[in-house]
């Protein structure tokens, strides 16, 4: 069994670039892979998805681009099309809003 973690951007890369050291950090179990979603915010979109590439890069995940915005299911159902899990793999959505504060939350999930 493999654990994959996802954030779909929809916001500024300033809130993932906090949100993500702490979602690390309370992270218990190893993430085959981190993917951040790139969603197509409308504001200053070229200036934010650079952004996002850098703390991509900055912090090992790895980028998949939408190429438009189309919506949290559509982008989750886009990239399930494109990446291969193994059929007992987990997915955990990682929302930049959200307030985890346990270490562990992920193997609870």
């Amino acid at each position: 069994m493999e654990v994959y973690a996802m954030t779909m951007c929809f916001c500024r890369s300033n809130l993932l670039k906090y949100s993500l050291p702490y979602f690390k950090s309370l992270m218990t179990y190893p993430i085959a892979r981190y993917f951040i979603s790139l969603n197509h915010w409308p504001i200053d979109e070229v200036k934010n998805n650079a952004e996002l590439s850098e703390i991509a890069k900055a912090y090992g995940c790895e980028i998949f681009d939408q190429q438009i915005d189309r919506g949290l299911h559509k982008a989750f159902n886009n990239w399930f099309s494109q990446v291969s899990l193994a059929e007992d793999s987990i997915l955990i959505g990682l929302d930049p809003d959200t307030g985890i504060s346990h270490e562990g939350f992920d193997s609870a999930i």
